[in-house]
């Protein structure tokens, strides 16, 4: 029996695609299902109880520090949204950033 090829990574992917990166019609592959309206409408309301609950346990002394502390970063991050992420490196090897779906022209930084 022949071996069955397997794509290259992305191959799949590229075909779903037009020439300018996106995606075709008919696509079923991508996006998120929506959230139906009586869905949000209910999150909604609740969203003030929630950000209530998050405040009271963030200020009750008789609470886990580790909770409140969890409590306070997501009410920061909601906020303020999350802190960007470090890249930590030894000062060696190569930074290969790709934007779009082509391999053509790639330079290689060393870093």
């Amino acid at each position: 029996m022949p071996k069955k090829e397997i794509p290259k990574t992305g191959e799949n992917q590229a075909k779903k695609r037009g020439p300018d990166g996106k995606f075709l019609p008919g696509n079923k592959s991508g996006g998120r299902k929506p959230i139906p309206d009586d869905v949000k409408k209910m999150l909604s309301d609740a969203a003030p109880d929630a950000v209530n609950l998050l405040i009271e346990v963030m200020k009750d002394a008789g609470k886990e520090d580790k909770l409140r502390v969890q409590c306070a970063e997501t009410i920061i991050e909601r906020v303020y949204g999350k802190n960007p992420q470090p890249i930590i490196t030894d000062g060696e090897g190569i930074l290969r950033v790709i934007f779009g779906n082509s391999n053509e022209n790639i330079e290689d930084f060393s870093i």
